[in-house]
């Protein structure tokens, strides 16, 4: 990146980016509305909105986990999602 369009980057970043690779040397720099950071995929494409996502990631560990999920012990017990039909309904207030 030269000097001449880190200029034209939004606050500057792009002056900054130049300044700090003279300073450190090599080092690798992302630029657009998604950009990965610690396995976290920020999204700023929508307007005052940011989408945070680690599908990636959390894809890799499935990848890679070398048990079996659906033998996994857990407190709950097996009727956890069960609705109990005949239980009064809940006040507003309760809700």
């Amino acid at each position: 990146m030269t000097s001449r369009s880190a200029t034209r980057t939004k606050g500057g970043v792009g002056l900054l980016i130049v300044r700090l690779k003279k300073k450190i040397g090599k080092m690798q720099t992302q630029h657009g509305p998604r950009v990965t950071y610690l396995e976290i995929n920020p999204d700023y494409s929508e307007k005052e909105k940011v989408k945070l996502e680690m599908i990636n990631y959390l894809r890799e560990i499935v990848k890679d986990f070398k048990g079996d999920f659906r033998n996994w012990k857990t407190p709950a017990g097996h009727d956890l999602y069960l609705i109990d039909q005949e239980a009064p309904e809940l006040e507003k207030d309760q809700k």
